[in-house]
């Protein structure tokens, strides 16, 4: 894996890690004011180290235990293990654990404590180490009256810290582990707003500490001997740096990072007990200069690791103008002297540092320089191309990165190009250039997309600081009138004779259909109503002069409606109405109410005339009805112009006349019992003798009783199911 960070020239009081102070452990502190700074539930408290002590110190403290406060921070080491304890007023001393790391072995070493809501970390070399959650409470409160303190814990003078620090860093928040990773090895030009205190120590004399944080309070140094305040830092501290830990990297990781001058080093064959490597660069010469020309930046390197061992790394240097008569000065960190090793192994590009341990940092001498230069445009319109041009002495070679070896590189585009340029000596030089397209505004077209039919828009070409226009119009003016639908484009032109194009489809809108309901046929005399249905229409206007969606006419004719739309478009549609030729029925009747017979038929009959539609009152539709029941008889005639009903009453009575005397003489006169009138089946006949005995029964009778019967008297029981008729009497029969 490879990291990449471009140049990056960062201005820093003192290269590196500058100064940094010496404390004795038993008087010396920074005593930061009182000011809170925005810190309440969250923290973050970074600084870098050197000690060899065991027993409790404290590097940077802003504590209170007492009734009226329990809250704020300690920050430090204990036994040799870095430790962040304090209190947030729930009645409880709260402590992040114990790093498992000792940082007491003499060395630089960073070290962090993080609170975030209710949990306290503590990381070594950015490595999480430890932590507690605590569950008595969520978001706490660290603030405290007591001043920020940096080296001692004001209270309690046996917490004094012994060693040195450098690079104090309190945040309002709690840092990622990333970001702790990302800034552990390098100095903060420009301050982020929730880095609230900020003591880089690179001051070279005074008894002030600069605090370069958002929220800035000078610190006063107390009881520091006055002629040795400040001193060269060993902190492994750059302008810019990379970093890759054990839990991010694959096999075979490398990392690289290039300096201000173009120069680049790579880390790599780091052992497997390496947890984490910072790569830093120093953008500026040393404070202490090697004892021969080098250029006027460096890198350093700084490893961490999970067993006592020291890491051992390859490291690989890459000057940009070539490793030919080139070395590398050396020193483990920025307090030392530079010391130049034997001329290490050279590829084609680079300077092999090989089998370094723990830590180092290394300058390049300034070399043999060629005299030679890049010439050809840097900047090119978008699409176009322009060639590049290597002045320089003869009898050189030339190397492009895309493979060409002539001076001159045509056809070049966008894009950051470099040459090798390569003397007989052996020695040789790169050169840069990168060409870059020019940026121009965005070409936006205005106006409308939608129209509607049969309408005109305007589009307007806006491109901030463009000389020209074209439309594929013909137009050459920034804005155009247009009238149908199709696609416009337009092209800009600028001074630098660049163009750029865009383009605008202009549609038209779709409406919905537009319909008119209703009938299109009229009685004479009749109105009816015309519907107007367009969906999403905000305005009807009829050639009425109406402007509803529904009208009402009384005349046969042409009638037209236009609808509007929300958009301005509107739409119409027309219906003609007719007169229609049928007339309305005639009144008429069906005769007088009357009585039937029981058993008779009635035939009821409707008026006989042209487009007449006939509809009795049992559903029946023909123009005659029989009827032969009792009831009411309705009959409606209908035409598509009107209607006429009439109705007729209908009773039913019995109508029989039943005799009293049969004389079976067999003389052809009165010999049955003979009921006059019985018409139809289903009469039902009982007779019975003086004692009530049944003589004589049937259920469907034809007055054929009585010739055969004895003389005497009878009674009979005459009936019809199916109507309801009953009849009692008696009947003598005589010879």
């Amino acid at each position: 894996m490879m990291l990449i960070l471009p140049n990056k020239t960062i201005g820093q009081s003192l290269p590196g890690s500058g100064n940094c102070l010496t404390f004795n452990g038993s008087s010396t502190y920074i005593n930061c004011g009182t000011a809170d700074r925005g810190i309440i539930s969250d923290l973050t408290v970074e600084a870098w180290i050197k000690t060899t002590s065991s027993v409790g110190q404290f590097a940077v403290t802003k504590y209170s235990n007492s009734f009226f406060s329990e809250s704020g921070f300690e920050f430090g080491t204990n036994n040799g293990r870095a430790v962040l304890f304090g209190r947030v007023r729930v009645g409880e001393y709260l402590s992040s654990g114990f790093s498992s790391t000792l940082v007491n072995d003499g060395r630089w070493h960073h070290i962090a404590g993080q609170v975030a809501g209710n949990v306290w970390r503590i990381y070594v070399d950015g490595v999480l180490e430890n932590s507690t959650t605590y569950n008595n409470y969520v978001v706490g409160d660290l603030r405290t009256p007591e001043p920020l303190t940096i080296g001692t814990y004001t209270y309690l003078n046996n917490l004094y810290f012994a060693g040195e620090i450098d690079e104090v860093r309190v945040w309002r928040t709690a840092r990622t582990e990333a970001q702790i990773r990302d800034n552990m090895c390098q100095k903060f030009a420009t301050v982020p707003a929730d880095l609230v205190a900020y003591y880089q120590f690179d001051q070279a004399n005074g008894n002030v500490a600069v605090d370069r944080g958002s929220v800035p309070t000078p610190g006063t140094l107390l009881n520091f001997p006055a002629a040795a305040n400040w001193h060269l830092s060993g902190a492994p501290l750059g302008d810019v740096s990379a970093s890759l830990y054990q839990n991010t990297w694959p096999a075979s990781s490398r990392i690289r990072l290039i300096t201000s001058t173009g120069d680049s080093a790579i880390v790599s064959n780091l052992p497997a007990q390496t947890r984490g490597v910072h790569l830093y660069a120093v953008n500026t010469a040393p404070t202490i200069a090697p004892a021969d020309a080098a250029i006027p930046s460096y890198v350093g390197v700084f490893t961490t690791a999970s067993s006592t061992p020291d890491v051992t790394f390859s490291l690989r240097l890459r000057p940009a103008t070539g490793p030919a008569c080139r070395n590398a000065f050396r020193r483990t960190s920025n307090e030392l002297p530079w010391t130049l090793p034997a001329q290490p192994p050279i590829t084609a590009t680079s300077l092999l540092v090989q089998n370094t341990s723990y830590r180092s940092e290394h300058i390049l001498t300034a070399g043999t320089t060629i005299a030679a230069a890049i010439e050809g445009d840097s900047v090119l319109c978008a699409g176009t191309s322009t060639e590049l041009r290597v002045v320089a002495p003869s009898g050189v070679n030339f190397l492009w990165n895309t493979g060409a070896t002539t001076a001159n590189l045509p056809n070049v585009g966008p894009g950051t190009y470099t040459v090798t340029v390569s003397a007989s000596s052996g020695c040789s030089r790169v050169l840069r250039r990168t060409v870059r397209t020019i940026s121009l505004p965005v070409l936006a077209i205005t106006g409308d997309s939608l129209i509607c039919a049969g309408a005109s828009t305007s589009l307007t070409a806006n491109a901030t600081g463009a000389t020209a226009y074209r439309w594929n119009t013909g137009a050459t003016t920034a804005t155009i009138r247009i009238n149908q639908v199709g696609t416009y484009s337009v092209t800009a032109t600028y001074g630098t004779g660049c163009t750029i194009s865009a383009r605008r489809t202009v549609r038209a809108i779709s409406l919905p259909m537009l319909a008119i309901t209703g009938d299109s046929l009229i009685c004479a005399g009749a109105s009816t109503s015309l519907t107007a249905n367009a969906p999403g229409a905000t305005a009807y206007r009829w050639s009425t002069g109406a402007t509803t969606a529904t009208v009402l006419i009384g005349q046969a004719g042409t009638y037209s409606v236009t609808a509007t739309y929300g958009t301005g478009c509107t739409i119409s549609a027309r219906r003609t109405v007719r007169e229609n030729a049928v007339a309305a029925p005639r009144a008429f009747t069906l005769g007088a109410d009357t009585t039937l017979c029981e058993g008779d038929q009635l035939r009821l009959q409707g008026p006989v005339g042209p487009d007449l539609r006939y509809q009795w009152s049992d559903g029946t539709t023909s123009r005659q009805l029989v009827v032969q029941t009792a009831g009411r008889y309705t009959l409606r005639v209908l035409t598509a112009c009107g209607e006429q009903s009439a109705a007729r009453s209908v009773a039913v009575r019995s109508c029989l006349q039943i005799p009293n005397i049969v004389t079976a003489n067999a003389d052809g006169h009165n010999d049955f019992f003979a009921v006059q009138g019985l018409q139809g089946e289903g009469w039902a006949l009982d007779v019975y003798n003086r004692w009530g005995r049944a003589v004589w029964q049937t259920a469907n009778y034809h007055n054929d009783w009585g010739n055969n019967a004895a003389p005497g008297l009878y009674y009979v029981l005459l009936r019809r199911p199916a109507t309801g008729y009953l009849y009692k009497g008696w009947v003598e029969v005589v010879l």
